[in-house]
């Protein structure tokens, strides 16, 4: 069982300094959704556009994306990612 998020940040969060203050950027999700994969075996997962995802595809804008996985409730910290149509 997992889930993958396509967000503007990755996993780790991070955040920017600017005048000696942390500020931590929101954090916008385009597209989720939830998976099964037997052990040992690889498939495609369909991902849905979510409101503020078609919203930012409508208006063209090119956002860094970032694929941010939680496997068995735990984040995911590496693998292969192919971003396909």
């Amino acid at each position: 069982m997992g889930a993958i998020r396509v967000q503007n940040q990755g996993a780790a969060g991070g955040g920017m300094v600017t005048n000696g203050r942390a500020k931590k950027p929101r954090t916008i999700t385009f597209a989720k959704s939830d998976f099964t994969i037997p052990a040992g075996q690889t498939q495609q997962v369909p991902i849905k556009l979510t409101k503020k995802g078609k919203k930012i595809v409508k208006k063209s804008q090119r956002p860094t994306p970032y694929a941010n996985l939680v496997i068995d409730g735990k984040p995911s910290t590496g693998g292969t990612i192919t971003v396909g149509p």
